[in-house]
């Protein structure tokens, strides 16, 4: 017989021996399914709590082991390890508030409602509501994409987390619809907030525009114009990061509050925009030079036969970054800058890998930091 438990039982990856059903028998997923972020973000957004589960997959949900010599119906409460599957839900995100985090939401909740009260523009509205909820979620980067009438396009917008006042210029960029790798469009697409805790290695999104950020996370929720979804905001994180259920219910909380108008006038994007301002401070510049990188094993410097060439796209006093057939399996390289005999070897360890294409060829821009240490050739 079914057993009816919370949500925050269910694990991403576990594979269904038997059916899930709503506790009105209703089926919610089949015997084969294999339970995924978007399936609990659906039952959160129904407003569904309670699921009933098979006594063997909630055996292995709860990592209990069922005795050889018992009854069906009666588990045995011994451990089994279980590899690659975590919970969809934390159980503390439903049972718990943490007090600080939540008075920091909720007076950010109060800070967008009064600034939506001002005479500003409506790109001003939704871009100093994207930069709050970053403020309050602490990531280092926001966006927002918005859909306009008179194209059929969505026009995107980056900020940096500013913590010391909201005047700050915008890049934007233009992407055509359906862009179905772009994290920003899949999230319009599906309605519902999207957590993505290792965006440059995710092969379900490419957005070229990213690349410059070097985010590892991102967290994204749908834009409205009334009843209609009409783009979608994001915050981005340097570093991988983990979010919960409370998070991503006050992000969801903020867009909520915002609505995209119908028509911007292009004078307000342009005040407001500005696609060659610079996201970081750390500068940087073009490069389509061709160089030579290495793989590296730990300290060992590579052979000169273990150089290649590649095709660079752009440098800073940071790092570059270049172009490779595939996504390289290396982590750590040598580049060989410059031009023969003048030529300086550096370390450089790799951040993000974002797919794309040189000339209708497939391939993958690899953006790459300095390390410290300097090698001469």
């Amino acid at each position: 017989m079914p057993a009816t438990v919370d949500i925050s039982v269910l694990r991403i990856g576990h594979v269904l021996d038997a059916p899930i059903y709503h506790d009105k028998n209703v089926r919610l997923l089949g015997q084969g399914s294999t339970i995924t972020e978007d399936f609990v973000h659906q039952l959160q957004h129904r407003g569904i709590r309670k699921v009933q589960v098979a006594i063997n997959d909630l055996a292995k949900l709860r990592r209990w082991k069922l005795s050889v010599d018992s009854p069906s119906d009666v588990i045995a409460k011994s451990l089994v390890k279980k590899a690659e599957v975590r919970p969809a839900v934390k159980p503390e995100s439903e049972s718990h508030i943490n007090p600080p985090r939540f008075l920091r939401y909720m007076a950010t909740v109060a800070q967008v409602g009064r600034q939506l009260r001002t005479n500003d523009g409506p790109l001003k509205m939704i871009c100093e509501s994207a930069r709050l909820a970053a403020n309050a979620l602490e990531a280092e980067h926001f966006g927002f994409g918005i859909t306009l009438s008179s194209t059929d396009g969505m026009t995107v917008f980056l900020g940096t987390r500013n913590s010391h006042g909201k005047h700050q210029k915008l890049s934007r960029y233009s992407m055509e619809l359906p862009a179905n790798r772009s994290l920003l469009s899949a999230t319009m697409s599906s309605g519902s907030p999207l957590f993505v805790e290792g965006l440059a290695s995710d092969d379900r999104f490419s957005d070229d525009f990213l690349a410059g950020l070097e985010v590892e996370s991102a967290a994204a929720v749908p834009l409205h114009r009334g009843t209609l979804r009409a783009g979608a905001m994001a915050v981005f994180y340097h570093e991988a990061k983990e979010l919960d259920d409370q998070d991503l219910s006050f992000f969801e909380t903020i867009a909520n509050i915002v609505t995209v108008p119908t028509h911007i006038d292009v004078a307000e994007l342009d005040a407001e925009s500005n696609a060659i301002e610079e996201l970081t401070t750390d500068r940087r510049y073009e490069f389509h030079c061709r160089q030579r990188i290495a793989p590296m094993d730990g300290e060992q410097l590579p052979l000169r036969s273990s150089f290649e060439e590649v095709l660079c796209h752009d440098i800073s006093i940071s790092g570059f970054s270049f172009y490779y057939p595939r996504r390289p399996e290396f982590t750590y390289l040598t580049v060989a800058l410059g031009q023969p005999p003048r030529l300086k070897q550096m370390k450089a360890t790799v951040v993000s890998c974002w797919d794309t294409d040189v000339d209708g060829e497939p391939c993958t821009l690899v953006r790459c930091r300095f390390a410290s240490q300097r090698m001469t050739s």
